[in-house]
């Protein structure tokens, strides 16, 4: 057994079971005929974690409070 098959046996099964999501926040510009998606650079990226459950209320929380986005309009 090597040092990642110790981590794999050690970790919890809801951690084994998370997935990344990975979010780009930008918009998406129609530039002539073109389509392009522009990267808000203040904003960036962020990796979300979601487990075999998350359902998809809980990833739209935690991309408004990552984000910090006020829905209220």
């Amino acid at each position: 057994m090597n040092c990642l098959d110790d981590l794999l046996v050690s970790l919890p099964d809801d951690l084994l079971m998370m997935r990344q999501l990975h979010a780009v926040y930008g918009e998406w510009l129609l530039k002539g005929f073109r389509w392009d998606y522009v990267v808000d650079n203040v904003k960036g990226a962020r990796i979300i974690f979601l487990g075999e459950g998350s359902t998809h209320a809980e990833l739209l929380a935690m991309t408004q409070e990552d984000y910090n986005l006020d829905m209220s309009t």
